[in-house]
C-alpha cells in the first residue's frame, strides 16, 4: 500500500476538514509520528488570511522544537514536481516570525492575525528562554521532490541561521517532505527491516549463541564502516528503532559519544555500550575474514551509530572499535520480542518503559471491556481512537487542578513519579475517558472558531477565545479551571479524581468518542466564554500566578450560578450523563 493509498482511507478526517488541510495534518503526523492526527490539525494549521505564509506552525517543548510548514495538496499525479515557489514562501514565514530581536516579543507584528500573533511570542519566548534546540522549516506536499525546491530550502535554512546568529545551539533542519519522503517514512511504520541489501562487514564473528527461533553473533566492528555505514543510509538503518538518531545537538548523550571519539578513541570500545544489530541472515564470507549480513536495522544504538556517522573527518576512528550483536530471526513473534526488549533497556520516551507496568493493563483492559481501544504504544497510527497512554495523562492531571506541569511537555509528566502517579495510580479509565473527551471538546471548539475566523464571522469574543485557545498550555489551563468548577456545573458534590460518564453513557455500543466529545462540548464552550471574559491581563502574564487563577475560578463559578438561575438546561442535560464520583 502507497502512503496516498492510506491517506485517503481517512475519509472521518477528510470529511471533517478539507483534503488539502487532512493531508497537511496527516502528512505532518507522519513526519512528526504524533497519533492524533484530528488533534494536530486543531492545535497547529493555521488556516488563516493572515497566516503570513506560515500553514503549520507548532512548539514541541518535549522534542524542544519548533516546527514551521508551508504546504500544497494536489489532484494531480505524483511524477510531477513541486514548484519551488511555495518554498521561497518560507523566507516569508521565518522572517514575520523571528524579524527584529527575537527575544523581543513586543516587535510582533501586529498586522499578523491576532490568534496566530500569541503564538508567534509564544515561539519567540521558547527561543529566548533556551526551551528549543531544533527548528525544521518544511515544505509539505504530495509531488515529487525536486533540486529547485532543495536548493531554495538551503537558502530558506541560511537565512534562519542569520536570524538566529546569536542563538548556535539551535539546529536548522530546511526539508522538503513530498511524495519520496513520505512513502519513505509510510514504509519505515509498516516493515521491521527496510534496508535489505547484501552488506560486507570487514570483520569476523567472535562469538555465536542460538536459540530455536535466533542465531547471534558478536562482533569488533571498526568505527569506519559505522560511519560508512550511516551515511549511506540514514535514518533508515533504525526501522526497528523506536526512537532513531535524535541529533547531535539535540540530546546531550549524543554529543559526549562524540566527544569520546575525538578524545579517547582506543578507549571507545570499553566506554560505550555498543550496538545491536537485527538481520534475516549472517554468515561468514568466503574467505572467513568479512561477515556478509542481509538486511540490517540497528535496533539498540541508534545514538551511538549517528554520532559516530557525524564526526568528521573520518581519520579521527581510525582507532575506534565498537562492539556488536548481530542477531538473525526469521520468527515474527520472536522478532518483535527481540526488538521491543532491546529497545526498552534504554532511555527512550519516557512513557514507552510503562508498556508493561500493571496499572497500564489494567487500564488497557478497562477500556477494551467498554470497546474502546487503547494504546500503550507511542506515535503515529499507535490507535484509531486517540486514546493512548501519550494522549491521556496531561489532561487528567489537567483536570485534577495541577495545569502546570502538564505544560512542560508530555515527558516531564513520565519522568516525574507523583505526576505518573496523578494520571494513572488508581485511575479509573472511565474517567481517563472523560478527561480526554473535554480535550476533544476543547479542539473541536477551536476548529470552530478557526472555520468562523476564516470566513471572516468571527466576533471579537471569538477571536479572544481563539487566540487563547492558540497557546497550548492554555489548553490545561482551561482543563483546570473545568475541574475545579464541576461542582457548580452538576450541582451536587463531586470527586475530581473519579468523576465519569454514567453508565449506559461510556461504551462504543452506546456512545464513540465523538459522541461523548459532544456531550461535553456545551459545558466547555461556556467555560471557555466565562473564562476569556474574566482574563483581564494576557494569559502569558498570568499562567504562573496562583492568585489570580483562583480569582478566575471563582469569576467563573459566579458566572455558572448567575446562568443556571437564568437557564439550567444546559447543565441539567449534563449532569443527566455524568457520574460525580465515578
Amino acid at each position: 500500500m502507497t502512503y496516498l493509498d492510506s491517506f485517503k482511507k481517512q475519509t472521518e478526517i477528510i470529511s471533517k476538514f478539507d483534503e488539502g488541510n487532512a493531508y497537511m495534518g496527516w502528512a505532518m503526523s507522519l513526519y512528526l509520528d504524533y497519533p492524533d492526527v484530528e488533534q494536530l490539525i486543531s492545535e497547529s494549521l493555521t488556516e488563516s488570511g493572515g497566516d503570513r505564509k506560515i500553514d503549520f506552525l507548532r512548539i514541541d517543548l518535549d522534542e524542544k522544537r519548533i516546527v514551521i510548514a508551508q504546504g500544497f495538496y494536489t489532484q494531480r499525479d505524483a511524477f510531477y514536481k513541486a514548484k519551488s515557489n511555495k518554498a521561497s514562501d518560507l523566507n516569508t514565514a521565518i522572517a514575520w516570525i523571528l524579524s527584529g530581536e527575537v527575544n523581543d516579543i513586543s516587535n510582533v507584528p501586529n498586522r499578523f492575525d491576532v490568534s496566530l500573533r500569541d503564538l508567534v511570542i509564544d515561539c519567540r519566548e521558547a527561543i529566548t528562554n533556551g526551551e528549543i534546540d531544533q527548528i525544521d522549516v518544511l515544505y509539505v506536499h504530495n509531488l515529487a521532490e525536486s533540486s529547485n525546491v532543495a536548493q531554495e530550502l538551503e537558502t530558506v535554512a541560511s537565512n534562519l541561521r542569520g536570524l538566529l546568529v546569536d542563538k548556535p545551539e539551535i539546529t536548522i533542519s530546511a526539508k522538503e517532505v513530498g511524495a519520496e519522503l513520505l512513502q519513505r517514512l509510510f514504509d519505515l511504520k509498516q516493515a521491521s527491516i527496510v534496508v535489505t541489501d547484501k552488506i560486507e562487514c570487514p570483520v569476523s564473528i567472535q562469538f555465536e549463541e542460538s536459540a530455536d527461533n535466533w542465531k547471534a553473533g558478536i562482533l569488533s566492528i571498526p568505527g569506519t564502516w559505522l560511519h560508512e555505514l550511516y551515511n549511506k543510509f540514514g535514518d533508515s538503518l533504525f526501522s526497528a528503532n523506536y526512537r532513531g538518531f535524535l541529533g547531535i545537538k539535540r540530546k546531550r548523550i549524543n554529543t559526549n559519544i562524540k566527544q569520546t571519539v575525538e578524545r579517547k578513541s582506543e578507549n571507545f570500545w570499553v566506554y560505550n555500550n555498543g550496538i545491536t544489530i537485527l538481520t534475516t541472515k549472517f554468515y561468514p564470507s568466503a574467505d572467513k575474514t568479512a561477515t556478509i549480513i542481509e538486511g540490517i536495522s540497528i535496533i539498540n544504538g541508534a545514538q551511538t551509530t549517528g554520532s559516530i556517522g557525524s564526526v568528521s573527518p573520518v581519520d579521527k576512528l581510525k582507532n575506534v572499535k565498537v562492539i556488536c550483536r548481530v542477531i538473525q530471526c526469521s520468527d515474527v513473534e520472536t522478532k518483535n520480542e527481540i526488538i521491543r526488549f532491546n529497545n526498552t533497556q534504554n532511555d527512550i520516551k519516557t512513557w514507552d518503559s510503562y508498556s508493561n507496568n500493571p496499572e497500564q493493563q489494567r487500564i488497557k483492559q478497562e477500556f477494551a471491556g467498554l470497546g474502546y481501544d487503547y494504546s500503550i504504544k507511542r506515535g503515529f497510527g499507535s490507535t484509531k481512537s486517540g486514546l493512548s497512554i501519550e494522549q491521556v495523562a496531561q489532561p487528567v492531571i489537567a483536570l485534577h487542578g495541577n495545569y502546570n506541569e502538564p505544560s512542560k511537555g508530555r515527558n516531564n509528566v513520565f519522568d516525574t513519579k507523583n505526576l505518573y502517579d496523578e494520571a494513572f495510580q488508581g485511575i479509573k479509565s472511565k474517567h481517563i475517558l472523560f478527561a480526554y473527551c473535554i480535550v476533544k471538546s476543547i479542539d473541536i471548539r477551536r476548529n470552530e472558531l478557526k472555520q468562523k475566523h476564516s470566513e471572516n464571522k468571527a466576533t471579537q469574543q471569538d477571536i479572544r477565545q481563539l487566540s487563547l485557545l492558540r497557546n497550548l498550555r492554555f489548553k490545561y489551563f482551561l482543563m483546570a479551571v473545568i475541574g475545579n468548577c464541576l461542582e457548580e456545573i452538576l450541582d451536587e458534590p463531586v470527586d475530581v479524581r473519579q468523576i465519569a460518564f454514567a453508565n449506559k453513557i461510556a461504551g462504543l455500543k452506546y456512545n464513540s468518542i465523538d459522541d461523548l466529545s459532544r456531550i461535553t462540548y456545551p459545558i466547555v464552550a461556556l467555560v471557555l466564554q466565562y473564562v476569556s471574559v474574566s482574563l483581564k491581563k494576557e494569559f502569558v502574564e498570568i499562567i504562573y500566578d496562583r492568585e489570580e487563577f483562583s480569582n478566575i475560578i471563582n469569576q467563573v463559578k459566579s458566572n455558572i450560578q448567575n446562568t443556571r438561575l437564568i437557564n439550567s438546561q444546559v447543565f441539567e442535560t449534563f449532569a443527566e450523563k455524568i457520574e460525580a464520583k465515578g
